[in-house]
């Protein structure tokens, strides 16, 4: 009489899992851990992304070509990736409200400007919101489309050991901020790259989304030199005072 035979099974066989089209993170991403036992920082590369619902090990499997394992990990146990607050962009809003920044130097804009800082520890970001105005009003730039806009900032800090360290910008989490912040509108921003050297030190990033008197967002007509929509007997700054620090 033959025994019976012995059935091993070494794997749960191949399958596929895509990785979604809004993923914070691609296979082969890296990015800073941080450690909250001795508050370093450390860059890891990103294996695999898994959807909602997909257990890690399928998803590193299905994503390296490899078989998937007959044992998984409770998924409470999973890493999360930071991303941004909502609860953040509506209080950055409530305070934005408060003032109207218009570039001059006061108590009442140092407050405003001090109120409007946030800092998001979980995506590792350092935002100003206001309300900007007085760009054209102000003999800045001729074209008055420009004159007002909704102003973020972002920057990207890590702190360790109560030190602060600038990080590289973020494009990718930069992104979402500023969807965060400017919904479907966020097409019609005007991204700026660092321009002072302390912006550059810091690699801060500046989006604008320009607005009428109402405070409703606008995409500008032309340039922000254009002359096409200037008003009559309108004189920019260096009109009025020259064009170098010495005829000012």
């Amino acid at each position: 009489m033959m025994p019976n035979p012995i059935l091993l099974v070494n794997d749960a066989g191949h399958g596929e899992t895509p990785v979604p089209s809004d993923a914070l993170l691609k296979p082969g991403d890296v990015l800073n851990i941080h450690n909250s036992e001795d508050d370093t920082q450390r860059p890891a590369k990103c294996v695999a992304v898994a959807p909602v619902g997909v257990p890690v090990e399928y998803a590193i499997a299905d994503q390296t070509g490899t078989a998937r394992p007959l044992m998984i990990t409770n998924p409470a146990h999973l890493l999360r990736i930071a991303v941004p607050s909502q609860d953040l962009v509506s209080w950055a809003k409530l305070r934005a409200a408060k003032l109207v920044f218009d570039g001059r130097d006061s108590p009442a804009s140092r407050r405003y400007l001090i109120d409007c800082r946030h800092y998001h520890s979980p995506t590792q970001c350092n935002i100003i919101y206001t309300r900007d105005t007085g760009h054209h009003s102000s003999g800045w730039w001729k074209n008055p489309d420009f004159e007002r806009c909704y102003h973020l900032s972002m920057s990207f800090v890590a702190y360790e050991r109560g030190q602060a360290h600038a990080l590289p910008f973020d494009k990718r989490i930069g992104a979402k901020w500023a969807t965060a912040f400017f919904g479907s509108d966020v097409d019609m921003t005007w991204i700026e790259p660092p321009y002072t050297e302390v912006g550059k030190s810091r690699d801060v990033y500046h989006y604008r989304l320009f607005c009428d008197e109402a405070w409703s967002p606008i995409k500008p007509r032309g340039e922000v030199y254009s002359k096409d929509w200037t008003p009559s007997g309108w004189k920019s700054f260096s009109d009025l005072h020259g064009a170098t620090p010495e005829a000012r």
